[in-house]
């Protein structure tokens, strides 16, 4: 159990450490935070679920000059699973970026 502590802190530090230089430090992240009036009380449904490597490249290539954010995961994967409402919310607060979910089955 510690293990799996260690790691899930380990990986929450190193998401914060890559997304700081993209997204900014947490207090402007909650600054920035807010939703815009036209999405106020919308379900979360931003994250784009992925199946196959066709609709991958489309929606790569839609995005166009957006900010593209893949979380690679697994249904059997414990801290995928930590990290998953995470995701979620990092889609809602930031709209402008493209949030995709790719899940592997092995």
């Amino acid at each position: 159990m510690m293990r799996l502590a260690v790691f899930l802190a380990f990986a929450l530090a190193s998401v914060t450490a890559f997304t700081t230089p993209f997204l900014g430090s947490s207090s402007r992240t909650l600054t920035a935070a807010r939703r815009p009036a036209s999405r106020q009380g919308a379900l979360s449904m931003r994250v784009v679920d992925i199946d196959s490597p066709e609709a991958f490249d489309k929606t790569i290539e839609s995005a166009g000059s957006s900010l593209v954010v893949v979380d690679y995961s697994t249904t059997w994967c414990g801290p995928c699973k930590v990290i998953a409402p995470k995701f979620d919310e990092f889609s809602d607060q930031y709209p402008d970026a493209v949030f995709l979910k790719v899940s592997g089955m092995h």
